[in-house]
């Protein structure tokens, strides 16, 4: 693809990230569901809802779209950048690694959860602890 493609592409994926952020076609949503309980069945159109569904539907498939383009092109740079290191192109002239903060995000959020399940864990034990500590005397 060319440049101007791939720009086309991620604008449009921001612009259905945005779109969805909103909220606005949940809310949309929740307006028909809640007349539709309302007022029964007919009170909402069916090609009203069906013409959501498709619109929630194509959000989602350009926010796929433009992910996957953005993974293309990281493995792509990373590829050229392990073709310039089997040359023995110099470690400063290399392009920088795409997927470096990808690993310190991980990492990140694997510590992030860690601490959440040890704090969950600890709340547990202690809930557990709530009654007298030790046996009644007998």
């Amino acid at each position: 693809l060319s440049g101007f493609v791939q720009k086309q592409i991620l604008e449009a994926a921001a612009r259905a990230e945005a779109n969805l952020a909103t909220g606005d076609l949940q809310r949309r949503k929740r307006d028909m569901d809640a007349v539709h309980n309302q007022f029964g069945g007919e009170a909402v159109d069916v090609r009203a809802r069906k013409k959501l569904k498709k619109e929630v539907a194509a959000q989602k498939k350009m926010i796929q779209i433009g992910q996957d383009l953005i993974d293309k092109e990281k493995t792509e740079k990373a590829r050229m950048r392990e073709l310039l290191q089997s040359m023995g192109v110099p470690e400063q002239d290399l392009p920088p690694d795409p997927y470096a903060g990808d690993a310190e995000a991980a990492a990140e959020k694997t510590r992030q959860l860690a601490a959440r399940r040890a704090d969950r864990e600890k709340r547990e034990r202690l809930s557990k602890m709530q009654g007298p500590m030790f046996p009644p005397p007998s």
